[in-house]
């Protein structure tokens, strides 16, 4: 006897969407966290040789 099988086999498929959205919210986070977080840690603090940088006066 052939049982009636769907693409994605016996999960129901609103399973399928929490693991699909799951995997997505990782991967977006490890994007997340490779591409804007460490930005802000390393491209600032950098200067370009022979310039001299002033300090801005205050009053």
């Amino acid at each position: 006897m052939e049982e009636n099988k769907s693409g994605y086999g016996k999960r129901p498929l609103w399973q399928w969407i929490i693991i699909y959205l799951i995997i997505g919210a990782i991967v977006y986070g490890i994007i997340y966290y490779f591409v804007f977080a460490r930005m802000g840690r390393s491209g600032n603090n950098t200067q370009t040789p022979g310039v001299q940088q002033s300090n801005p006066v205050r009053y």
